[in-house]
């Protein structure tokens, strides 16, 4: 697997200076390791760069990672990427009637 490209990354809350985010503190609440090879955020929204052709094939994707500053609340963007993500075969809407 490619590595991603990181576009930016915020090491603390822009409002009040904290490092500490609520999924950085969950996995410390659980006695777990965060994850290696992955970026731990509460939300993550894919935007495609690329239109999808097929189901089953891989594009290029803007991943961009939100979570929750633990100490005043403000929901920011810690990270976004460029990543390779497949694509998935969805029903449309309405479904066949």
């Amino acid at each position: 697997m490619e590595p991603s490209k990181v576009i930016y990354q915020i090491e603390k809350c822009p409002k009040c200076g904290c490092k500490e985010t609520v999924t950085r503190e969950a996995y410390k609440m659980a006695e777990m390791e965060v994850p290696t090879g992955g970026y731990p955020s509460l939300e993550k929204i894919f935007v495609p760069l690329e239109e999808p052709r097929l189901a089953g094939v891989t594009v290029r994707v803007m991943v961009n990672h939100y979570d929750v500053c633990v100490k005043c609340g403000t929901r920011y963007g810690t990270r976004g990427e460029i990543v390779k993500a497949p694509v998935q075969a969805q029903p449309m809407p309405g479904g066949r009637k």
